[in-house]
């Protein structure tokens, strides 16, 4: 199995940095990418991607690009005032470390319960 790509789509340079070193501590087989634009995911190969980190905004202005790809994406919400995503995973970019880290761990078990998605049957 080759390891998973990750990518990070979101105009702020810290949210971005802060994300990709939390998610390389977490998943360090995972190759973590990151782009400022939706247009620079675009100008990469976007399908690749086990999952998208995705800015509130950029979710909102390409949400039918998203919406196929909806177990995949994980929308990066600015605190408890954002509005709710049916179905859309989130996380709570406001939050400390500890709470990011086990908030990005709960999604990975609830998102792979059934095990990885592109993971072939033994």
């Amino acid at each position: 199995m080759t390891a998973p790509e990750i990518a990070i789509v979101a105009p702020n340079t810290l949210t971005s940095l802060g994300l990709q070193n939390l998610l390389e501590e977490i998943i360090p087989m995972a190759t973590i990418r990151v782009f400022r634009s939706f247009t620079e995911l675009m100008d990469d190969t976007p399908d690749m991607y086990a999952h998208y980190f995705i800015s509130s905004q950029i979710y909102f202005e390409h949400t039918s690009f998203f919406l196929p790809r909806k177990p995949k994406t994980i929308v990066l919400a600015g605190g408890d005032n954002q509005p709710q995503l049916s179905g859309v995973p989130t996380l709570n970019i406001y939050q400390d470390e500890k709470g990011l880290v086990k908030d990005i761990l709960q999604l990975h078990r609830y998102g792979h319960q059934h095990g990885h998605p592109d993971k072939q049957p033994d």
